[in-house]
């Protein structure tokens, strides 16, 4: 392997992905826990195969492959044991990359399918749950679900209890066999259950017990090696501690305990808990698919490639990729010396390039985040405050910076959640605002375009700069293609966009963002075009023609006249003001009287945003009223001759 190394951006890491050519590969694993020095066991046959004609590929690797396993076939002289360990954590990968899906009794399927129907549900994991791949799969049945995770916290003292027995076994000089069983699953339930609630923080809440009874769990040194046999007081610590949460808890809200252990899902039962009991799948022993339809989530399942090396390294420790010709193409580790807490939590791999013959290419160490359909967030559309995302753009323009210290220079006064700000920066890494650079996060040079045209008010131009996301182009193109957009169609219009649903949320507050740009207005329950810019001479002719028709004894409200030329014009009433506003200063209505009033309490539906982005701020938009050289004119009159 070459000693060269250049630490190089996850999207670069993508690109290598991308670079591996349509053959067969082989996946193998090594750990010194119970392996010898350059001693490695064969995992998978990996066939890759270049997209059909026609057919989207996935975006972060190559597009379509098959799987087999290949453990048995390399390893007849292993005891049942060992093989049957190295299956079930082939077989939980699997489950958790979206390739496989679990086992489920025609009841949990029905449970499942009714509880997809519903705005939200609390699921109570235990310990197996966590890491066997079941959770993760539910979640991703779950995308259109509000999903709150309460674990208890006698899985994390498991969890604990497995990091002490993984640690006792690493710090042995010499490679034991034996190892085999309880380092794999030890690895796994660490590194899965850990990942897991890293990547659902906004989400989860730890379910605490009496911490005199945490004497009960078993101690490290006498645990077993099986996560799957479960001790009786530790269940029972469990089930109190649900009993507990469940009495409190005064909610309509569904809340299912999720196990894949047969007899405490049985005494859960007997004791009156709801629970969805899904157990992991036999490793098939044909090919296995990248990607499957998956009707409960009405939509198609898959692993892409860096996806499955990713969680295979961190339950095996070490795997590589060979080619037909057994040269090494790519091998990723999951420790090594000096690995800091924040990689931990970024939950990063060392990944090596060995014989990548691009010299654009050549690589040698790259640490790679763990994979997500954001950085930040998975959600198909973040559920972001457009004026958040503004205002979090303000503060990287002060210079690169990580989210924490992006948040620290954010007014302490209007200083978001860190849930918000993490929602704000994957809007703005989507809409190609924001670079990642290693640790840093960069402003582009969109986003100082973006500062400049808010801070004199040009919110064409400022469009324009969003209308390279493409949801925002879509959701422009839905509000000129209809006249008035239901804020219920939208997340089906934006489905084919985002590969699925987004939620109505997200989508309530994605609808304001034309608004906060001026090309788009509310009328009642619908959300109207706002984009044509019109002539002058357009805009005098038809202001002067409503006036004609709505006047009554020769006055006439502003109120009955913006909202029709909005409509008529398909402009937003931002522009339309402004442009009656010069086009009463310089006298274009000679017939019709101006005069400025008193004002009154401004009541808007809608608000643009103002200034630069350090300083955003909001101003809403009457429909009663235009200013005339700073002051109000509620009413136009007929001039007398």
């Amino acid at each position: 392997m070459s000693n060269k190394s250049e630490r190089l951006m996850a999207g670069e890491a993508v690109r290598i992905f991308r670079s591996l050519r349509p053959e067969e590969y082989i996946v193998e694993y090594t750990d010194k826990t119970h392996l010898s020095a350059d001693s490695w066991r064969q995992l998978l046959r990996i066939e890759l195969s270049a997209a059909p004609k026609g057919q989207a590929a996935f975006e972060e690797t190559n597009p379509f492959y098959t799987l087999i396993a290949i453990i048995e076939e390399n390893d007849k002289g292993k005891r049942a044991e060992e093989l049957g360990t190295l299956n079930d954590a082939l077989a939980q990968t699997l489950v958790r990359t979206g390739a496989l899906r679990p086992v489920i009794t025609a009841e949990g399927m029905c449970d499942i399918f009714q509880l997809t129907r519903r705005g939200a549900v609390v699921l109570v994991p235990d310990t197996n749950a966590l890491s066997t791949g079941v959770l993760h799969w539910l979640l991703r049945i779950f995308s259109e679900t509000q999903v709150w995770l309460l674990p208890v916290v006698v899985s994390l003292t498991q969890v604990q209890q497995r990091d002490v027995v993984l640690k006792g076994m690493v710090s042995t000089k010499t490679a034991n066999p034996g190892n085999l069983r309880k380092a794999i699953r030890s690895r796994t339930m660490i590194n899965a259950s850990l990942g897991l609630l890293e990547r659902c923080r906004e989400r989860y809440q730890v379910l605490e017990v009496d911490p005199q009874l945490l004497r009960y769990v078993r101690p490290a040194g006498r645990a077993s090696g099986d996560p799957d046999e479960g001790d009786v007081l530790e269940d029972r610590l469990f089930i109190e501690a649900i009993h507990d949460v469940f009495r409190a808890t005064r909610s309509c809200t569904e809340k299912r305990v999720v196990t894949s252990d047969v007899l405490l899902a049985r005494i859960l039962h007997a004791e009156g808990i709801p629970t969805l009991f899904l157990q992991t799948p036999t490793l098939p022993e044909g090919p296995i698919p990248c990607l499957f339809y998956e009707p409960l989530a009405k939509t198609f399942l898959g692993a892409p490639l860096i996806y499955l090396l990713w969680d295979l390294a961190h339950s095996f420790g070490t795997v590589r990729l060979r080619d037909g010709t057994g040269r090494e193409v790519l091998q990723l580790q999951t420790y090594w010396p000096g690995k800091t807490a924040i990689e931990w939590s970024q939950e990063r791999l060392m990944v090596y390039y060995p014989l990548i013959e691009s010299a654009e290419q050549q690589a040698g160490i790259q640490t790679l985040p763990a994979p997500a359909a954001g950085c930040y967030s998975t959600s198909a559309l973040p559920e972001a405050s457009f004026v958040q995302v503004l205002r979090l753009g303000g503060a990287l323009l002060e210079g690169p910076g990580t989210l924490a210290s992006l948040l620290t220079r954010i007014p302490e006064d209007v200083r978001p959640s860190k849930q918000v700000v993490r929602m704000a920066m994957e809007l703005l890494l989507r809409a190609g605002f924001v670079q990642i650079d290693g640790e840093q996060l960069v402003a582009t040079e969109e986003l100082g375009l973006l500062d400049r045209a808010l801070a004199v008010e040009n919110f064409d131009e400022a469009s324009g700069l969003w209308k390279r996301f493409p949801p925002y182009d879509a959701l422009l193109s839905a509000l000129k293609e209809k006249d008035g957009l239901n804020r219920e169609a939208l997340p089906t219009i934006l489905e084919p966009v985002l590969g699925k649903l987004p939620s109505k949320e997200a989508c309530e507050r994605f609808l304001r963002v034309p608004v906060y740009l001026g090309q788009a207005w509310t009328d009642g329950e619908l959300i109207r075009d706002g984009t044509v810019r019109p002539r002058d001479d357009v805009v005098v002719e038809h202001f002067s023609r409503l006036f004609e028709e709505k006047a009554r004894d020769g006055l006439c409200p502003i109120s009955n006249l913006l909202p029709e030329l909005c409509r008529l014009l398909c402009i937003s009433p931002w522009a339309v003001s402004r442009q009656i506003q010069h086009l009463v200063q310089e006298d274009r209505f000679p017939d019709l009287s101006f005069q400025t009033a008193a004002g009154k309490r401004i009541t808007a539906l809608d608000k643009v945003v103002m200034g630069g982005l350090a300083g955003i701020r909001t101003m809403p938009i009457p429909m009663d009223r235009i200013e005339i050289d700073g002051r109000p004119v509620f009413t136009v009159s007929r001039r007398s001759s």
